[in-house]
């Protein structure tokens, strides 16, 4: 069930709650009243749910994220859940030298800081200020994820019947093994999604192309980047072209496949199935300079 009162609902939340100022009159009454009453959904409206969890900035910690998942399976609150971003940034804190701050901040500037061994720490700590997470789950490095945490996140997907914009990062998880991450895609092909963007996804070509036909009468927006395909990319696209009919915004790009190398993005329909016809006769191009290159001496 939902929480009970206002004060157990996760801190992102009650922040958000708290700063916004259209919030009406009547809401905050409601809120002060689930401290009493101990039934939050039946107190708050309808329009205070969609006001609050309609775009949830941020998720940080394994009791917001089952907390969260508990919100979006409430029949009031649930449908109003619209966006979902699933990321995480993950740190080793021994490579801190101590310092103390908290690990929000840390894992803000942790990849910064590993990407650069000449790093300063003050100008680390100095740049924590300018950076923003949102909807990030914070892991360190070697914590082994327990098993209700993948079940949590597969309930979130299956409890958010309205979402219309998914971001999947699996670093959620501890290693990119796929055998974890393709059963969510059966969930994924169950919602109503408008956008999609995949990153850093290790993948079947029979998983991702299954996707595409559950998604593609409603699919508007697809990103997929990063991605190690297992099978043929050119399937992948074809399947696109085949069955999302209705996308206006396309971005694909892997830096192991030649003829998928560009970050271009494609924007309008024309545009997009104009970008599926160069991308596949690169493709072709790019197997026939191959079939050239072996066959000479």
């Amino acid at each position: 069930m939902a929480p009970a009162s206002f004060s157990s609902l996760p801190p992102e939340l009650v922040s958000m709650i708290c700063s916004d100022p259209g919030l009406e009159k009547k809401d905050l009454i409601a809120l002060r009243l689930t401290s009493k009453s101990g039934h939050i959904h039946a107190s708050a409206t309808k329009a205070f749910g969609k006001l609050c969890f309609t775009d949830v900035p941020l998720i940080y910690t394994r009791y917001s994220l089952e907390t969260f998942v508990k919100i979006c399976g409430h029949p009031v609150f649930g449908p109003c859940i619209r966006k979902v971003k699933l990321s995480c940034i993950r740190f080793d804190s021994h490579n801190f030298n101590g310092c103390r701050v908290p690990k929000l901040e840390i894992a803000v500037a942790a990849r910064r800081f590993s990407h650069d061994s000449d790093y300063d720490l003050s100008d680390l700590m100095h740049s924590i200020s300018e950076v923003e997470l949102e909807l990030t789950f914070i892991n360190d490095y070697g914590d082994d994820e327990p098993r209700d945490f993948i079940l949590w996140i597969r309930d979130l997907l299956s409890h958010g019947t309205s979402i219309k914009s998914l971001e999947f990062c699996p670093m959620i998880f501890d290693d990119y093994d796929n055998r974890k991450i393709e059963p969510f895609f059966q969930v994924i092909s169950r919602l109503p999604l408008e956008k999609l963007d995949l990153h850093d996804f290790s993948m079947s070509q029979k998983a991702m192309t299954d996707l595409l036909e559950s998604l593609g009468s409603t699919l508007r927006c697809l990103a997929i980047t990063c991605c190690d395909m297992a099978g043929s990319w050119r399937e992948v696209v074809v399947s696109i072209q085949q069955n999302c009919s209705q996308l206006d915004y396309l971005q694909i790009s892997d830096g192991r496949t030649p003829w998928l190398r560009s970050w271009k993005a494609y924007e309008g329909t024309t545009a997009v199935r104009s970008g599926l016809e160069k991308m596949l006769r690169a493709e072709q191009g790019a197997a026939e300079d191959s079939e050239k290159e072996s066959d000479d001496p």
